[in-house]
């Protein structure tokens, strides 16, 4: 299991120091938040910058491909980062089986892909933008519309998490 705090930041200035400071930002939650912090070693929290980028539209270049944060990188806002990269590992290594030629192996992977991860790269993006939101009114507003779509949400992930690799 992990879990994971994000905050903004200057750059190479984590915004968390500790996991005091962790405890103390998150007393009042609900559990088992409280509970995972004072569960988690110390030597185990990790803080470091997180960096995003719009999605790519190639990730391949003859014999060469890329998969996982090489070819996409996720914020972990929707926890798919290393789903993703085994989805990809799953589906190079089918198209490699049925292609003899790795370019054309490389050409089926990216296109069956590109648009499932495009997809949440663009929505972890917008998760970690609304997520930020520092205005109190609009926070407050944020809150409010995300309680009456709780369950857009739970279809959305159910379907999310169905996603299977199939190469045809």
């Amino acid at each position: 299991m992990y879990w994971y705090v994000a905050s903004p930041a200057p750059e190479g200035k984590p915004s968390v120091a500790d996991k005091p400071e962790l405890a103390e930002m998150f007393h009042n939650w609900p559990a088992p938040i409280p509970e995972l912090i004072a569960a988690t070693d110390a030597a185990n929290i990790i803080k470091t910058d997180l960096y995003d980028r719009p999605p790519i539209p190639k990730w391949s270049q003859q014999n060469i491909t890329l998969l996982g944060d090489a070819a996409h990188p996720t914020l972990p806002t929707m926890g798919q980062g290393a789903c993703m990269a085994i989805e990809d590992a799953l589906a190079v290594t089918q198209c490699l089986l049925k292609h003899s030629e790795p370019t054309a192996a490389f050409r089926q992977y990216e296109s069956m892909r590109l648009l499932r991860t495009k997809k949440i790269v663009e929505q972890s993006l917008l998760i970690g933008k609304v997520a930020r939101l520092q205005n109190p009114l609009v926070a407050a507003m944020r809150n409010t519309f995300m309680k009456f779509l709780s369950q857009q949400f739970e279809k959305d992930y159910k379907t999310l998490h169905a996603y299977k690799v199939t190469v045809y």
